[in-house]
């Protein structure tokens, strides 16, 4: 397809990762929300829906235009299958739909992996991540941060302070991840155990994942992964 998309959430971590580290609830692509449409046409056989606010709407609602979060069913089974994140963007150039100061142009903003998957940069995913902290985000955190490099832990701090000011990872960054310090010697460890002492001192709530996919309706069924 010509038009920017991207694998995002945990899964674009593990792209960054070289590897699956965890099991995923679903698959979630992004794209600029001006080519939509391309992505529907390409994925034909999916019926889409919009999510969000724990409900669902078909796609023509004008909850498309509030909402990002576009879910896609397969006709025949009715199981849904991948989760398309309509995104902001003014030509080449992403906006954040959290904090629209925050932009990047899409040829920073997607990675590819060895296989050539376009994923969002592990610096985006972990801002998006940040908003609800649950334990699989605070392991996605522990395992990446090591592995950023100096550039991109910058870009992480500065977006967390305009986004979520006094975020308990902003203490966690400044303690294990020190400006001066070998990225490569910053082991994952340290990152947790970091935020674990965070949890215990009341800067951070772990939240329950509930088991399989987040439920906006009644009986959504997933296909899992």
């Amino acid at each position: 397809m010509r038009v920017p998309w991207y694998v995002a959430g945990g899964c674009a971590l593990d792209l960054f990762r070289g590897s699956q580290t965890r099991v995923h609830d679903d698959l979630e692509i992004a794209v600029p929300a001006a080519e939509f449409p391309v992505i529907r046409a390409a994925l034909a056989d999916l019926e889409f829906d919009v999510a969000g606010a724990g409900r669902l709407w078909p796609e023509s609602s004008p909850a498309a235009a509030v909402m990002h979060q576009t879910w896609g069913r397969d006709r025949g089974t009715e199981i849904y299958r991948l989760d398309v994140f309509r995104e902001p963007h003014d030509g080449d150039s992403w906006i954040c739909r959290r904090d629209d100061r925050i932009r990047r142009p899409y040829s920073t903003l997607i990675l590819r992996s060895r296989d050539g998957i376009p994923y969002l940069a592990p610096e985006v995913a972990l801002l998006f991540k940040a908003k609800y902290t649950r334990p699989k985000d605070l392991d996605d955190f522990a395992g990446v941060l090591p592995l950023l490099t100096e550039q991109r832990r910058a870009w992480l701090a500065g977006a967390l302070r305009a986004v979520h000011p006094g975020h308990p990872w902003l203490a966690v960054m400044s303690g294990a991840c020190p400006a001066d310090a070998d990225p490569a010697s910053q082991g994952a460890m340290s990152v947790t155990t970091a935020t674990m002492l965070l949890w215990k001192n009341g800067r951070t709530r772990p939240v329950a994942s509930p088991p399989g996919r987040r439920s906006p309706s009644p009986s959504p069924r997933w296909a899992g992964g």
